[in-house]
């Protein structure tokens, strides 16, 4: 495993740090615009590491998200019960394989 993210890596767990409370989130989706500047609504989860709050979103990274090298813009965007909206947005890079 590598602290690095590949084109065509798969089952790569991405955590993105809200740093506020989300256990009474209702729906997590991290809006995703791709290097040649497609967008995607990722699926997330919120999630709890072990003695941790409940600030995290978590996305299960699969091959079809991260299909290209470049830099990935990634943008949170939550629904609680009486308000909803966009968190920080923030990047990720992902890199070729070396062949």
């Amino acid at each position: 495993m590598s602290d690095e993210i590949y084109v065509g890596d798969s089952g790569t767990q991405l955590l993105i740090d809200m740093g506020e409370d989300l256990s009474e989130a209702v729906s997590v989706v991290v809006k995703a615009r791709k290097p040649d500047g497609t967008e995607e609504d990722w699926a997330g989860e919120v999630y709890q590491p072990v003695d941790g709050l409940m600030q995290y979103i978590r996305v299960a990274l699969t091959t079809s998200m991260i299909d290209a090298a470049g830099t990935y813009k990634l943008q949170p965007y939550i629904t609680f019960a009486s308000w909803s909206g966009y968190g920080t947005t923030c990047t990720i890079s992902v890199l070729r394989t070396f062949k």
